[in-house]
């Protein structure tokens, strides 16, 4: 008999990916500008460990956020800016489970509006957090503020940039890359270039039309997958002693919606890496589009204690 939190492979390829994130909304304080809300977590969310994958969390807190906001009646077509995602606990994703979820309006000026989203398993203490999103949407005519210029790989290819390139193509095959298979279908990857020097990797990814959101473009929910994979694969070359390099917190900014169809490419880099924490910035181009970004994150990994 066939597990019925197991998707068919009709679901796996019907209609869009963010259709699955299913989310209620339980009451609304409209005073309080806060809601109570629920969302499943299914088993295609989980990443190669059996835990909800750290870029889903940024799909589920964008899909609350909008429930929201929309229930608090703001007007007009809003998307997501900026989100920041601080993880406190793994959420186990071996059978469906329901997160219990508490959204907070802290800010609204001039279109913008910052929502703060607390997560945790329902029926479990409301003061023991699975992970926290931050997240600021703006409406479609909202300014958008220039990043950081990402420092390129250099030009050339050396012997340690293919020993890396090699090494990351390993750590791939061996379904580290944080993806599970669900979600590795969903999102396909390929590794172009690797700076060893520099510590730097250029990826590629797919967009699928199962990935947009509802304006047509690319969900930046499903971005922050993309990009805390491509950070995380870059986190684990760093500390190759460590079997895992989990992801602590993940910043995510949205400069201009990618569309779906053309590739995207993220370029990551390591700004520090210690003991037990790895820093990685990344930034995201359409292949369509590659004189603007598209998108910006952060990401702190941490490698813990195998003993544990």
């Amino acid at each position: 008999m066939p597990d019925k939190n197991q998707p068919t492979p009709d679901q796996e390829t019907a209609g869009r990916l963010l259709d699955r994130v299913a989310v209620r909304l339980l009451s609304l304080d409209a005073d309080a500008k806060s809601a109570a809300l629920e969302v499943d977590v299914d088993p295609w969310m989980r990443n190669a460990y059996g835990v909800l994958h750290g870029g889903m969390t940024g799909s589920i807190g964008e899909r609350c956020i909008t429930a929201f906001l929309r229930a608090l009646g703001v007007p007009g077509a809003v998307r997501l800016e900026t989100i920041q995602i601080d993880y406190y606990r793994p959420v186990l994703t071996e059978h469906i489970c329901t997160l219990a979820v508490r959204c907070s309006l802290t800010a609204a000026e001039e279109g913008r509006y910052t929502v703060n989203t607390v997560a945790w398993l329902a029926g479990a203490p409301a003061e023991k957090p699975c992970f926290t999103v931050t997240g600021t949407m703006s409406d479609v005519s909202a300014a958008l503020r220039d990043c950081a210029a990402f420092c390129p790989p250099s030009a050339g290819t050396t012997e340690a940039d293919g020993e890396m390139q090699k090494h990351l193509q390993y750590y791939c095959m061996k379904g580290h890359t944080s993806l599970s298979p669900e979600l590795g279908a969903a999102i396909p990857a390929e590794i172009l270039r690797c700076d060893a020097e520099r510590r730097a990797v250029l990826s590629r990814f797919e967009t699928k039309a199962e990935l947009c959101g509802e304006d047509g473009q690319l969900y930046t929910g499903f971005a922050a997958c993309m990009l805390d994979t491509a950070m995380g694969q870059l986190g684990y070359f760093c500390n190759r002693t460590h079997k895992r390099t989990p992801t602590a917190t993940l910043t995510v900014r949205c400069h201009t919606p990618a569309p779906v169809g053309p590739d995207l490419l993220v370029r990551t880099k390591v700004m520090s890496a210690g003991a037990r924490l790895i820093f990685v910035t990344a930034e995201a181009r359409s292949s369509a589009a590659q004189e603007q970004i598209a998108y910006s994150a952060s990401g702190l990994f941490f490698c813990p204690d195998e003993r544990v």
